[in-house]
């Protein structure tokens, strides 16, 4: 079973898309889990609006709290005892590849995350976010950088959940603790904790003027791209608007293997 870890604002921007997804899977093989920040604001959507997890906590952009709240999730989803990866995930992602071929790709598989360390190592952003760790027991060139949109193996989220007032104590300070808090503490506390370094959320970037640095949001999806995704184990695409065409994805998370 696969627990869908759903860290988002208020509701999901395709539920179509996750509809079709789950369309033909047992309940028996999935759980959804779903943390929003505007709970009032979830009106109208049958898959999630019934998944939402009690003890919510306030979030704010690049601070501690995203931690806190990705918690409540694996809290939440440890209860189900046949769950044995927690898939997180944000508001404006669609799966692009079936939940067979996920299923049949994570069996027996470790935590994956998408590790940006040799882009990371000895540049200033790594000592500036490093600085804002209290007492870590491992140095600024062995501080790694993931995206945080990862999947856990289920002895790994429950180590997160059971260890986490010492994560707190090292982590509760620094800028972007979604960014490196799991994959430094799996890494250097674990220790024996073995991961795969994959990314499986496509996200693209572009550099604004304005906002520096910004996510791409798709409005078109082809099929170049999708077979972009099949060859490389990309199995989710961020981020995707209410009027991104999905037609081609439909018909892909649909496939048999």
């Amino acid at each position: 079973m696969l627990g869908f870890c759903f860290l988002t604002y208020d509701e999901i921007v395709r539920e179509d898309v996750w509809n079709e997804y789950f369309k033909n899977v047992p309940d028996s093989k999935y759980d959804i889990f779903c943390h929003p920040k505007c709970l009032e604001k979830i009106k109208t959507q049958e898959l999630f609006k019934n998944k939402i997890v009690p003890n919510r906590v306030h979030t704010s952009w690049g601070t501690f709290s995203l931690i806190e709240a990705q918690r409540m999730l694996l809290i939440h989803s440890l209860k189900k005892k046949e769950i044995t990866h927690f898939i997180i995930l944000s508001h404006n992602t669609i799966p692009v590849q079936s939940f067979e071929k996920l299923e049949c790709f994570l069996n027996g598989k470790p935590s994956i995350f998408d590790d940006t360390e040799l882009n990371y190592v000895g540049t200033t952003h790594q000592q500036n976010i490093y600085d804002t760790l209290l007492d870590p027991d491992f140095p600024v060139n062995m501080f790694h950088k993931q995206s945080q949109w990862c999947i856990l193996s289920r002895d790994d989220a429950q180590y997160l959940v059971d260890e986490h007032d010492k994560i707190t104590r090292i982590f509760i300070k620094s800028r972007f603790s979604d960014e490196h808090t799991y994959i430094n503490y799996l890494i250097h506390y674990k220790k024996t904790c073995p991961l795969l370094n994959i990314r499986l959320t496509y996200i693209d970037w572009y550099y604004n003027d304005k906002k520096g640095t910004t996510p791409v949001i798709f409005e078109n999806i082809s099929d170049t791209m999708m077979l972009g995704f099949e060859s490389s184990n990309t199995f989710f695409l961020r981020k995707v608007s209410e009027t991104t065409n999905c037609e081609n994805v439909k018909q892909n998370i649909s496939k048999s293997i």
